[in-house]
């Protein structure tokens, strides 16, 4: 696809990359992964041009990053399959599944109350009373 000038193509700026939003976990990564290596491939395609040199050295390019994308990917579904979990949620979601885990168990869950305040920690000084000392 030789082209001579540097700028995007209308279709192109006409995707919705924006409101592209995947899961959590592993399987959202690797769908980022997947969708970077299409574009950068139609980058590749789009940039090609009757120097063999160039063109060579942007299929050599693609190819390294289409190794280590492929790489990535197998090693986050062999950590996946080792912990089906944290592969599929993430943060909150992640100890939620936790506590609903220990609970089918008949395991104690941690209750949830007030935070202590740390009374190693340093007074607090208001801007109120620095106010009022003056």
């Amino acid at each position: 696809m030789p082209n001579g000038s540097n700028e995007i193509p209308d279709w192109l700026r006409r995707l919705p990359f924006k409101e592209v939003r995947f899961g959590p976990g592993i399987v959202g990564k690797t769908s980022y992964a997947v969708l970077a290596l299409i574009a950068l491939w139609l980058v590749i395609a789009w940039k090609i041009s009757p120097d063999a040199l160039q063109s060579c050295a942007l299929i050599f390019a693609g190819l390294i990053v289409t190794a280590v994308v492929v790489w990535w990917i197998s090693s986050t579904q062999k950590f996946a399959e080792r912990n089906p979990a944290q592969a599929v949620l993430e943060g909150a979601e992640f100890v939620d599944y936790k506590k609903f885990e220990a609970q089918t168990k008949g395991q104690e869950t941690i209750i949830e109350g007030t935070a202590i305040e740390n009374p190693q920690a340093q007074p607090r000084i208001s801007r109120a009373q620095d106010v009022g000392d003056e």
